[in-house]
């Protein structure tokens, strides 16, 4: 598993240095960062954790910073602070995906347990990428023939269905499903749907 890291990007050094303070003093992992341009620099897309991030700062704004993430594809969490909770601003931060929002002055044990929140958050969305990415390279070893069978039954189809839809026996269809199964490490047709969705 990935080291997980608070990433706390403020421009106002006394919060910056507080949020740190905090978030060490429980044992977790910081860094810090005054503008997001610098952030941005050093960000690298396997960085796991969360970011605690300003809204208003000069240069890039925490909402910029954001868009930018998301151009990234970045999944990492966002926390915002803000003193300032413009009705727009908010909407503007939720429809980016931020996990939460938090008013300055903030409570220390309510940020701390958002900050555990969005690290749970990030480690599962983490493993369901890890089992994604494992069934994909499963789901590239197996046959034309295993990969049509096992997309209508994961459609819905039956094995007699999928049988008088390929012009095969049902046998051979189960002949196909269980091999495709034993090939992708899994019983459940519910798991394999939902990685072919995702």
């Amino acid at each position: 598993m990935i080291e997980q890291i608070v990433f706390i990007v403020d421009d106002d050094d006394a919060i910056r240095n507080s949020v740190k303070e905090l978030v060490e003093s429980v044992g977790l992992k910081a860094r810090d960062f005054s503008n997001a341009i610098d952030f941005l620099e050093q960000y690298n897309h396997s960085y796991a954790g969360c970011i605690v991030l300003d809204i208003r700062m000069a240069g890039l704004s925490g909402l910029a910073l954001q868009a930018k993430l998301n151009q990234l594809d970045s999944v990492i969490p966002i926390i915002f602070i803000t003193a300032y909770k413009d009705i727009t601003v908010v909407r503007d931060a939720f429809r980016g995906g931020a996990f939460d929002l938090i008013s300055k002055p903030f409570h220390e044990q309510n940020l701390l347990d958002t900050i555990n929140q969005a690290l749970s958050m990030d480690a599962k969305n983490r493993v369901a990428a890890t089992e994604k990415e494992i069934f994909k390279k499963k789901a590239k070893g197996l046959t034309a023939r295993e990969q049509e069978v096992l997309s209508l039954l994961v459609g819905g189809m039956t094995n007699k269905d999928v049988a008088e839809y390929l012009k095969i026996s049902p046998r051979t269809v189960e002949v196909h499903r269980q091999r495709a199964l034993i090939k992708i490490g899994t019983r459940s047709f519910i798991q394999i749907k939902e990685l072919l969705l995702d």
